[in-house]
């Protein structure tokens, strides 16, 4: 029977590929028909494992883009003229997104690529008369490599190292009750490396739905106003956590 079914599957492979000038689908199904079910099986399973394999590599074969949303821990935004009020925003939780170019190296385990992500955090208050706003907008680029620790067809355990820089703009505005309203606007560069473990479930060969969470290192920055130095601190490292979708070329 097995050598049968193997004459079967040379005979479907001839009909698919060889001969599809000179033969109808119907010759196909009529094959089919004619097979048992453990062959049909077997035939389904080669089917399905050549249409797995990725296409002849080129650039874009061996390309995934992937988008992610994210939620993130800040460390430390300490803006400098602050009133009481202001001084008690709440700016340790960050949201943001990121867009991943991968491309395979080597090992089809190993890809190497670029990043570009934003955070947002913001906080306000309103009591007593006085009203307090800031709003947080950071940039973040870096270089990316990641490595499928597992790689099974269908599922992946992965883990990511990036290392980068990043700017940010911090929007203060302070209005202490009977006293007119100040606004600062404050800038800060930092370097900043970042890594991540998750799995990541493959449903067909082009989209992939990963979720993941690790840490982010910044250095500590200065907050910057008007060409002066020294107006605060901010430090954007903390626990991350991220779910996306990736598209596989």
């Amino acid at each position: 029977m097995q050598k049968h079914g193997l004459m079967m599957l040379t005979l479907a492979s001839l009909l698919m590929w060889g001969a599809r000038a000179e033969t109808s689908p119907q010759d196909l199904l009529n094959a089919v028909d004619k097979m048992t079910p453990d062959e049909a099986q077997l035939f389904y399973q080669k089917l399905e494992s050549k249409f797995w394999k990725p296409l002849p590599e080129g650039f874009f074969t061996r390309l995934g883009v992937s988008v992610a949303a994210e939620i993130s821990g800040l460390a430390k935004v300490s803006p400098g003229s602050q009133s009481a009020l202001g001084s008690t925003l709440d700016l340790s939780r960050a949201g943001g997104g990121e867009v991943a170019l991968l491309w395979q190296v080597g090992d089809p385990k190993l890809r190497l690529g670029l990043s570009f992500g934003s955070l947002l955090a913001g906080d306000s208050k309103l009591e007593d008369g006085s009203y307090a706003r800031s709003d947080l907008m950071a940039g973040l680029g870096a270089v990316v490599l990641n490595y499928q620790l597992v790689r099974e067809t269908h599922w992946q355990l992965f883990t990511q190292l990036s290392a980068g820089m990043g700017g940010a703009r911090l929007d203060t505005l302070d209005t202490p009750k009977g006293q007119a309203t100040t606004i600062h606007t404050y800038d800060a560069g930092f370097p900043w490396a970042q890594v991540q473990a998750g799995l990541a479930w493959r449903p067909n060969p082009v989209l992939t739905l990963f979720a993941g969470g690790g840490y982010r290192f910044a250095g500590a920055a200065t907050l910057s106003e008007g060409g002066e130095t020294e107006r605060g601190k901010l430090d954007i490292s903390g626990a991350t956590g991220r779910f996306g979708l990736a598209f596989n070329f």
